[in-house]
């Protein structure tokens, strides 16, 4: 196999959780090695040598910043985005019950603190407690073509296409028709995978360039919403859950004058440098 380097660049609340799960089938699948971060510590601030020992094909930056992209070598990508504002609720409401506390240390103190006020007051305080997120938007390089920019508002109306697009975009996508004998690999494949919760792996199968379309699809089926929450549809709020509401402009029901002129204070013209709109 030719040496490459795919990459997804994530963002916090920008369905990062999904996107790595379905990477990590393909990974599995392709044989391909990955590794996915959450931020630097995990690399101990060093990527260009964590890079360098590890040799991954896939690397999953979940919370991506321009000068990490800068860092790395020859690589295809997509970036993932969300409107800053949904960002802003969705973290509100994950930060106030449901995110784990345990590796992250800065979180707890935060929860404490959004338990004693109200909303409005919450989320005002969420625009400064996230505000690496929202620097790292603003701070992205929008004009790679090397890197297929994508939004989670996108996602949300497709999401098999959104995902078969992204996917092919690093060329990880086989599109042609399997053969009989394909059909009866996926066919173990799957059984696999849903009987045992594994793929089956070498020696039994030899290594892939890509991953047949269908099966990426499969997977994108098995991780839907619904699937995820139970049965609920998108809309059907439980803010109990990690996957919440899974909507676009739920901000919409949340912000108020003040947390409006809060944010704008803060991150002037963001919103519209991302392409959307107050």
């Amino acid at each position: 196999m030719s040496t490459r380097l795919c990459v997804y660049f994530g963002h916090h609340k920008c369905a990062s959780t999904w996107v790595v799960t379905i990477c990590r089938f393909v990974a599995k699948y392709t044989g391909m090695t990955l590794r996915s971060y959450d931020n630097s510590t995990q690399y101990n601030h060093d990527l260009v040598a964590d890079l360098k020992q590890y040799q991954p094909e896939i690397l999953c930056l979940r919370n991506a910043k321009d000068a990490e992209r800068r860092q790395l070598p020859e690589f295809r990508g997509f970036h993932m985005i969300r409107d800053p504002r949904d960002i802003l609720v969705s973290g509100y409401f994950s930060h106030l019950n449901t995110h784990p506390t345990k590796s992250w240390k800065g979180l707890e103190p935060h929860r404490e603190k959004l338990k004693k006020i109200s909303k409005e007051e919450g989320l005002i305080a969420e625009i400064e407690f996230s505000e690496n997120v929202f620097r790292d938007l603003d701070g992205w390089d929008y004009n790679q073509s090397n890197v297929l920019e994508l939004k989670y508002e996108e996602f949300l109306v497709n999401p098999y296409q959104a995902m078969l697009d992204a996917f092919d975009f690093v060329n990880l996508v086989d599109w042609d028709e399997p053969s009989k004998a394909q059909w009866l690999e996926s066919f173990l494949v799957l059984y696999n995978h849903k009987v045992h919760n594994k793929l089956p792996f070498w020696p039994l199968f030899p290594r892939r360039e890509q991953i047949p379309h269908y099966l990426l699809l499969y997977k994108c089926h098995e991780t839907r919403f619904s699937k995820l929450t139970g049965g609920r549809r998108e809309g059907e709020e439980d803010t109990k859950s990690h996957y919440r509401k899974g909507v676009a402009g739920d901000w919409m029901g949340h912000f108020t004058p003040e947390i409006e002129a809060a944010f704008k204070e803060r991150f002037p013209g963001l919103i519209e440098k991302l392409g959307y709109t107050w």
